[in-house]
């Protein structure tokens, strides 16, 4: 019903299309840092996210769509996620996403993604954050003391 009226269509709104739409629209305003509105709003929002590392850290992420199926965020977060998802592979976008060791596709722990808070706070997010200028594993002291 979306197509033009040659191709037999009514020139309806796509409503699939719409619904991504919407749904990406609104990663701008979780991400956005405006003083002058009250960001008390997203204080739910950021509750789920940042269980993993914040919004802004999810969409440089290699995640898979399973990954979204085991989170505790609502529907619409997790919709919003794959949306984004289908459109970066869409473009086949490269954002450095294969290096980060937090909730990727490839790496698995368990046969599950992982994020570790901790790690994360102390600047851990990334394969080269494990290893030395040489490119070799840092050994676990050397590790900890990281």
């Amino acid at each position: 019903m979306y197509q033009n009226y040659d191709k037999g269509g009514l020139r309806v709104a796509n409503v699939d299309v719409m619904i991504k739409s919407l749904r990406l629209a609104w990663i701008p305003h979780l991400l956005s840092n405006d003083k002058n509105w009250s960001e008390v709003w997203k204080t739910i929002p950021d509750h789920y996210f940042d269980s993993y590392g914040g919004l802004h850290f999810l969409l440089r992420c290699n995640y898979d769509l399973k990954f979204l199926e085991q989170t505790d965020m609502p529907q619409f977060y997790t919709s919003m996620l794959q949306f984004f998802h289908e459109l970066k592979s869409s473009y086949e976008t490269d954002l450095g996403q294969d290096f980060v060791l937090f909730n990727n596709k490839d790496i698995h722990i368990n046969h599950k993604t992982f994020f570790y808070k901790s790690w994360f706070m102390n600047g851990i997010f990334g394969v080269h954050n494990l290893l030395t200028e040489s490119g070799t594993f840092f050994s676990h002291s050397e590790f900890t003391k990281k």
